[in-house]
C-alpha cells in the first residue's frame, strides 16, 4: 500500500516547494527554511515506509530496483535542498 502514498506525497512536496518560493520572494527566509525541512521530513516518512515494504516481492530483482530508485530519490532530494 506504500505506493498509493506516492502521488499525495508528490503533491504535498510540490506545494511545499511553491511555499518556499513564495516565502523567498516575499523576504521570509525562516518560512522558506521551514518548508524545506517539512519537505525533507515528509519524504523521509514515505521513504521509510517504501523501504520497509520493498522486500515484499516474489523476485529479488524488484527489491534491488525499488531500493535503487528510492536511494536515487533520496540523493536528489538532498542535493536539491
Amino acid at each position: 500500500m506504500w505506493w498509493l502514498w506516492g502521488p499525495p506525497v508528490a503533491a504535498a512536496t510540490g506545494a511545499l516547494l511553491w511555499l518556499a518560493e513564495r516565502a523567498y520572494w516575499a523576504g521570509y527566509p525562516a518560512l522558506e527554511a521551514l518548508s524545506g525541512v517539512a519537505r525533507i521530513v515528509l519524504y523521509l516518512f514515505w521513504f521509510h515506509a517504501a523501504w520497509k515494504c520493498s522486500r515484499n516481492v516474489e523476485h529479488a530483482v524488484w527489491t534491488y530496483l525499488a531500493r535503487s530508485a528510492l536511494l536515487a530519490g533520496l540523493l536528489a532530494t538532498a542535493v536539491l535542498y
